[in-house]
């Protein structure tokens, strides 16, 4: 799939609204069932994990204890790039006020199939 801006800018404008209001519905629709996750964040929460996760299920379970861990966690003033099949996208954590580099890489369907967080 060749992104477009216009996807981009979609899919940035979903997903935030979606994260922020803790809708897990809104954030599934936009995953691949065998999508896969690295992030730090992962590693502090489940050390053996070398901080990634496999699978729709098992990514929506870890949203939910980050939302449960950090209720305040939002993302505000998203700024995003497209590189290929990715969107790279660059927001502020607002429960801490720090920067959260995200990549988003995308299906030919349009889910996600790959998530690199820096949290």
């Amino acid at each position: 799939m060749s992104l477009t801006k216009e996807f981009a800018d979609k899919f940035v404008h979903h997903w935030i609204n979606s994260w922020n209001n803790k809708d897990l519905d809104g954030c599934s629709n936009w995953l691949d069932e065998h999508v896969e996750t690295t992030s730090n964040y992962i590693a502090s929460l489940f050390p053996d994990s070398y901080g990634h996760i496999r699978g729709k299920e098992s990514l929506l379970k870890y949203f939910s204890i980050v939302l449960e861990k950090m209720p305040n966690f939002k993302l505000k003033e998203p700024v995003h790039n497209i590189v290929g099949n990715t969107i790279m996208l660059t927001t502020l954590n607002a429960a801490n006020n720090k920067t959260a580099l995200i990549g988003y890489s995308f299906t030919d369907e349009g889910k996600i199939i790959e998530i690199k967080a820096s949290l």
